[in-house]
């Protein structure tokens, strides 16, 4: 992480760019994609179709 926002100081610095907040989810969603991605093709490798739906996230009751 550490490495990152040294990146990050450094292209601000260096070309004079604003800094832009991704937000919260933004790795997380990044990862997610990433991973939908490598778990189709390893299907796919294994001669399955593959056709990805989201499901809506039922709703819960305390």
């Amino acid at each position: 992480m550490g490495h990152s926002q040294l990146i990050s100081v450094y292209l601000i610095l260096s070309t004079g760019a604003r800094y832009h907040e991704l937000g919260a989810q933004y790795m997380q969603s990044k990862i997610e994609k990433k991973r939908k991605v490598y778990l189709s093709s390893e299907l796919k490798k294994l001669g399955y179709n593959v056709s990805l739906t989201k499901v809506p996230q039922a709703v819960t009751l305390n």
